[in-house]
């Protein structure tokens, strides 16, 4: 039997992880052939590549298009690891891993730039337009099946199956009342509302400590502005940048919350790691959050203020909400 592993767009971030487990799996000794299709930026020390052949698709249109021409003529068992299948194939069993949830939230996209919203664009059109022709789909949580559900996909054919890669995380005795942020930049992040809540709690001279993780060079326009809000109310916010996983690994061990602002995910790989890590976890209450973790505090992702208030009350600090006065009270402020 022949498989090929179809991950054009996967070259870092989680789903590349993910990848990697995926590869380093026995099941796959029961293939006779194994054929890698990845990002030409993919890299990995952790598979053993001598058992799988791997071609490497340049991140162009024209690479793309020129991977999805020898897909036509591939026979065997598919499974697609970047949310597509193929626009035309012979296979009779293709299988699609589904974690794309910005496919499934078109009014987020105009918060992304132009060419991230046309991709967004054409690739939601094209899963619409393959989404009947695939055997199988494989998705980590209830919401991301309840979407697909939407669209008229028969619930049998959809798997639910949250992995991760947690076999470092050991539970944490840390309590310094930190936070961290292990995520990228991207506008569904939701990062600018964390630093206004940050710029929120400054007003009132409240400076809890905050970790993020974001690229210089992939968010020079964002980190720039964090750095701006550090300087104009010395916030104690410190960008590690870019982590591998090791790296956040040893983050999550420090014993710090996690605070996790995103609007929405497939699955929320930070949000596994840190309840496997036994960390707190301050998280929107969204039904994406709801089916993986149990978080000690919640807010409204849209409300900057909302954030701070959850900061606080992990704090443990008291806001006493306004008292009412009557009716003569205000005719004295008014005319007094």
């Amino acid at each position: 039997m022949k498989l090929l592993i179809n991950a054009p767009n996967i070259h870092s971030g989680g789903a590349a992880i993910l990848l990697n487990l995926f590869l380093q799996d026995a099941n796959l000794a029961k293939y006779s052939d194994v054929l890698l299709v990845v990002d030409a930026r993919y890299q990995s020390t952790d598979v053993n590549q001598s058992a799988l052949r791997v071609e490497y698709v340049k991140p162009t249109m024209l690479g793309r298009l020129w991977n999805e021409v020898k897909l036509c003529f591939f026979r065997g068992d598919i499974f697609c690891f970047g949310n597509l299948p193929p626009l035309l194939t012979r296979s009779k069993n293709v299988v699609v891993f589904m974690h794309n949830a910005l496919y499934f939230e078109p009014a987020l996209w105009p918060s992304f730039p132009l060419k991230t919203r046309l991709r967004l664009m054409i690739e939601s059109f094209l899963f619409h337009l393959t989404i009947h022709s695939t055997s199988k789909f494989l998705v980590q949580t209830p919401h991301m099946k309840r979407q697909l559900s939407k669209l008229s996909v028969d619930p049998e054919r959809i798997i639910v199956a949250p992995f991760a890669n947690i076999a470092a995380l050991n539970h944490s005795s840390g309590s310094d009342k930190s936070f961290i942020c292990i995520s990228s930049g991207d506008s569904h992040k939701n990062i600018n509302n964390l630093i206004l809540a940050w710029e929120i709690l400054s007003h009132e001279n409240i400076y809890p400590p905050l970790l993020l993780t974001l690229s210089k060079e992939e968010y020079p326009s964002l980190v720039g502005w964090i750095e701006l809000k550090i300087r104009d109310r010395q916030l104690q916010i410190q960008n590690l940048g870019s982590l591998n996983h090791s790296e956040i690994t040893k983050i999550y061990k420090s014993g710090s919350a996690l605070i996790f602002p995103s609007l929405v995910e497939s699955l929320g790989l930070p949000l596994i790691e840190a309840r496997e890590a036994n960390i707190d976890i301050i998280a929107p209450e969204l039904d994406y959050v709801r089916d993986v973790v149990c978080p000690v505090e919640t807010f409204d992702p849209l409300s900057p203020i909302s954030i701070a208030r959850a900061v606080k009350r992990y704090l443990g600090i008291p806001e006493m909400p306004i008292e009412l006065v009557s009716a003569s009270n205000i005719m004295q402020k008014i005319f007094d």
